[in-house]
């Protein structure tokens, strides 16, 4: 595992303008590349991060532990098919569990396994907003969906 301190801040560009283009007009490409991608690392913190025009994904965590990502906004995309799975942790405010999604653009296909989460000795609190899925296991708090 891989110790990543903090990102902060800043915007990034993945330039997916001229690709998605050049994939409309019919010509064969990649399928483009993540903007910000952390692999198999622990004690990852992302805040004020712009993330836009990605080819492929903006923000891939994959393996990760102790993962905090705040205040981050996106250009838009619409997130489906996601699964959060054996994920346990304790979390800095009360609602721990939040997906606040586009209504332009809202989330589907979440699917949540075996999700605890812990404020504080109290109750922790979900946040739904135009976002669609289902739990399986034990998922605490419980889901919003």
């Amino acid at each position: 595992m891989f110790r990543v301190s903090r990102i902060h801040g800043g915007i990034i560009d993945g330039k997916g303008m001229s690709l998605w283009a050049f994939k409309a007009s019919g010509n064969h490409c990649p399928d483009g590349a993540e903007s910000l991608t952390f692999t198999n690392a622990k004690d990852v913190v992302i805040s004020g991060l712009t993330s836009m025009n990605s080819q492929l994904y903006h923000i891939v965590i994959d393996g990760c532990t102790n993962v905090l990502v705040q205040g981050v906004k996106n250009s838009g995309v619409k997130i489906s098919q996601v699964t959060y799975s054996d994920i346990q942790g304790t979390s800095a405010s009360q609602v721990d569990l939040k997906f606040d999604c586009s209504a332009t653009h809202p989330c589907s296909g979440i699917e949540l396994q075996d999700v605890r989460l812990t404020y504080q000795n109290h109750q922790p609190l979900a946040s739904c907003k135009n976002a669609d899925g289902t739990a399986t296991g034990l998922v605490e708090p419980p889901c919003c969906f």
